[in-house]
């Protein structure tokens, strides 16, 4: 089963990393599927940052509630197979998460960690360090825990109340 984005975070606080220190970044498209059959709703976004460089970041969570009808629960309105469904929003804390981002330190520093923990989409890209290379290795502990694209994600589906805690 998938990681809680609540682990995450408790892991993110162990690695010395201050994510508020890097620059604002900016979300050029935001993208989001609801699937009824896997229980599920998927957000992609396209991010960038100071750099002018784009990455793709993605959100996958399960075991969401649909109904189809709206109700106090099920109050998200997608469409699915051209009919309206509605699903419950989902929650960081209860809701099983996986994470992809495009980004280098999403591949070299937490790719690994949550595929071991079922918390990565799609296929673990493995890589060999360059041998006799003198960088220091980027999750000598092997935490789980998130770019800065797919935190930029998560903060955004926070704050428009996509995503409840």
């Amino acid at each position: 089963m998938p990681v809680k984005l609540v682990d995450v975070r408790k892991e993110m606080l162990k690695f010395p990393r201050n994510p508020a220190d890097y620059p604002k970044l900016q979300m050029k498209s935001l993208e989001s599927r609801a699937s009824p059959g896997t229980k599920s709703v998927f957000y992609k976004a396209v991010i960038q940052g100071e750099s002018k460089d784009k990455y793709t970041t993605y959100v996958q969570f399960f075991q969401i509630s649909f109904n189809d009808q709206k109700s106090v629960i099920h109050t998200e309105a997608a469409k699915v197979d051209d009919r309206a469904v509605y699903h419950a929003k989902p929650s960081s804390k209860a809701n099983p998460v996986n994470l992809k981002c495009s980004c280098p330190d999403f591949r070299f520093t937490w790719e690994k960690e949550l595929y071991d923990h079922k918390g990565l989409i799609g296929a673990y890209r493995k890589y060999r360090r360059v041998p006799g290379s003198t960088r220091p290795p980027r999750n000598p502990e092997h935490y789980m825990g998130l770019c800065k694209h797919v935190m930029s994600l998560l903060t955004a589906l926070h704050d428009s109340k996509r995503v409840i805690d």
